[in-house]
């Protein structure tokens, strides 16, 4: 069903009042965080807070922040859209994650990042006299939905926020606009990730862009969960000063896990019904978040703009054979497969205290471990060792990303809004979705506070894992799957058609641009 805001002026103007009173709270935010993430992640928060939307420029809409000279502002016209309705398809289904981006519940009110949504939606809405029409879509219906109307030359859309992978697919077949041909939208800008259009382009074209505007997508970040109490059960020392000395690797990552199963029942028989493990995780995301935490990569763009295989196959070869033992060789991991124990099973066992490490995406510390009875800590994905300069955090495929379709009418306008939804999300959003929700509701001590600004520093994309190169672009998973650890000949095999499957990518691109 289409979305559209309905709410009275009433209640609008008492959210504008929310955003203003909280102007000082979030400037003190605003500090800490682009001291930390400007350089490098691109989604950090300003503070919010409106003036006259009526009478202001486009570019004022949000109050001054901390260091008023020096804020850093979006540069739009003022313009008045006369009651456009602005027609955005989110993935997701009613009262799931992904579409938390645009949508906004009305039985949901006093959940912080709904209503800042609200906020942010309505600001915007009220700025350029458009009405934002939301509609739902399950990702793959949403893709169909997309392709189908650009191959009629058909103008249904303004904005898509697509699953990462499908996105990132379509854009590539050209069906989609460059987002750096959008008029006012400056990617440059800290509200935009610039790890996205730096992995997402090809030959200087942008293909799909994120950033503050996806609160979504910064909670599908990759980490890891200790449990405090198991560890306080057996001397082992929590891992956070490890990290902060940058010797968080896999080797140290193994070290902690060896062994470590436990015969509860004392049946003689390690099972998930009522033992404890090592590691828990879901095997179809685990064998990702160690390869891009491990410094690898698919692709890379050359110095034309030109992706490229890219694998080192000797540091890819050093990662296999660390996870390969993780999984299989330290009696310690239970993975979680779909057609035999649901994605969930990883996660309920760690909540229920019977696994000492699991892997998540932040967006799970919102579901699962809000009411957990032991404590937790949150630490980065292990580094593959510690000539390794930077930990990094792999941002899975179910993310939102934005992306335009090619037959848009009015291309200024919907650069104009998008920026707007964008600039006005850090400025109202992030902060809450930083502060609030990861680091206050779901961690448990100042350390793991420290621990998110690591994780959020570096987030890893990659063309190469979104466009799905075939074999090569999956290549841990299959080699973990298969329980082999020979990389090289498996490389050897299949890089000469993941070369030419990637070539027909570019080439195929660059004909859409005519």
């Amino acid at each position: 069903m289409w979305y559209n805001h309905a709410e009275t002026i009433k209640r609008y103007n008492y959210f504008i009042g929310e955003i203003k009173m909280q102007i000082s709270v979030k400037r003190i935010f605003s500090i800490l965080l682009c001291a930390i993430m400007l350089a490098s992640f691109s989604a950090c928060g300003a503070d919010g807070g409106s003036p006259d939307v009526t009478s202001a420029p486009a570019a004022q809409t949000t109050a001054d922040t901390a260091g008023d000279e020096t804020q850093i502002k979006a540069e739009l016209p003022d313009v008045n859209y006369d009651g456009y309705n602005f027609r955005v398809l989110i993935q997701g289904e009613e009262k799931h994650d992904q579409e938390i981006d645009m949508f906004y519940y009305e039985d949901y009110a006093g959940d912080v990042i709904n209503d800042d949504v609200f906020k942010r939606n309505s600001l915007v809405e009220e700025t350029y006299g458009i009405k934002l029409s939301v509609m739902q879509m399950e990702y793959t219906k949403l893709s169909s939905a997309v392709s189908k109307s650009v191959t009629a030359g058909s103008d249904d859309y303004d904005l898509a926020f697509s699953q990462m992978n499908e996105g990132v697919t379509q854009a590539a077949s050209g069906i989609l606009l460059p987002i750096n041909e959008l008029s006012y939208v400056d990617l440059t800008k800290p509200w935009w990730d610039a790890g996205v259009g730096e992995s997402f382009s090809i030959s200087g074209n942008v293909l799909a862009v994120c950033g503050s505007i996806s609160p979504y997508s910064f909670m599908t970040t990759s980490a890891m969960l200790f449990n405090k109490n198991l560890f306080d059960s057996y001397d082992m020392e929590y891992p956070y000063q490890t990290v902060l000395d940058g010797a968080w690797t896999l080797d140290s990552f193994c070290s902690l896990l060896k062994d470590r199963n436990i015969d509860v029942d004392g049946n003689g028989v390690i099972d998930e019904k009522s033992d404890v493990y090592g590691y828990t995780a879901f095997i179809l995301d685990a064998p990702y978040d160690f390869f891009y935490g491990s410094g690898n990569t698919v692709v890379k763009n050359d110095s034309d703009g030109i992706p490229q295989l890219a694998i080192d196959t000797e540091r890819a070869v050093s990662t296999t054979e660390k996870v390969y033992d993780i999984f299989y060789t330290y009696n310690s991991f239970l993975s979680s497969e779909p057609n035999i124990t649901g994605n969930d099973l990883p996660l309920t066992m760690f909540s229920e205290g019977r696994s000492f490490i699991t892997g998540i995406g932040l967006t799970d510390l919102y579901q699962y471990f809000r009411s957990m009875e032991d404590d937790f800590g949150i630490i980065p994905v292990p580094k593959l060792d510690e000539n390794q300069a930077e930990y990094m955090s792999f941002v899975n495929g179910c993310s939102n990303i934005v992306v335009v379709p090619k037959t848009v009418a009015d291309t200024e306008r919907t650069g104009i809004i998008l920026e707007a939804l964008a600039y006005n999300a850090y400025n109202i959003i992030t902060p809450d979705v930083y502060e609030v929700v990861l680091k206050v509701k779901n961690t448990r001590d100042n350390d793991s506070e420290a621990m998110i600004d690591i994780i959020l520093k570096n987030r890893v994309f990659d063309l190469g894992y979104s466009v799905g190169v075939p074999n090569v672009g999956m290549f841990l998973k299959t080699m973990l799957e298969k329980k082999t650890t020979d990389v090289v000949s498996y490389l050897d095999k299949n890089m000469p058609a993941a070369e030419k499957s990637l070539q027909k990518i570019v080439d195929t691109y660059t004909e859409s641009l005519g």
